[in-house]
């Protein structure tokens, strides 16, 4: 299964820490100031991942799938 990543727009504050860890991953949108999930789950390490949702401060990002 195929791993989806989201990032919940009410809960994203715009810091831009997942796009310091992960910049091929995500951006930041300039129009709205929130993060963006511009990469591809199965080409992106699990591990990678896992550390930008964990670093985010409100925990916007999820992830599903295996």
């Amino acid at each position: 299964m195929a791993r989806q990543v989201f990032i919940n727009k009410v809960k994203c504050k715009g810091c831009g820490s997942c796009e310091e860890v992960l910049p091929r991953a995500f951006k930041m949108d300039e129009d709205f100031e929130k993060a963006e999930f511009i990469g591809d789950g199965e080409e992106i390490d699990q591990e990678v991942l896992e550390s930008a949702a964990a670093i985010c401060p409100t925990k916007c990002i999820e992830i599903d799938g295996d």
